[in-house]
């Protein structure tokens, strides 16, 4: 995930976590992970498992200096 200023510049100082699960099953696959900054081009890096076919949400906060900047949810269907 690249995130970009207003001058359309790379920011990497962001902490970011994503909570991940099955919309229809929430509890049974769920993830909390970290994002990792990629040395050589500055991305946003995590892993996310998908384990059977289905609605998965993924909650993605935005931490600056420790303190929750922003929250996006986004709704996938595998």
């Amino acid at each position: 995930m690249q995130l970009l200023n207003q001058k359309g510049e790379k920011v990497n100082n962001f902490t970011l976590t994503v909570y991940s699960y099955m919309v229809t099953m929430k509890g049974h696959h769920d993830e909390r992970k970290l994002f990792s900054v990629n040395k050589s081009n500055q991305n946003y890096l995590t892993v996310i498992n998908f384990v059977m076919r289905g609605q998965y949400r993924l909650e993605i906060d935005f931490f600056d200096e420790g303190k929750l900047y922003h929250t996006g949810i986004y709704d996938i269907k595998i």
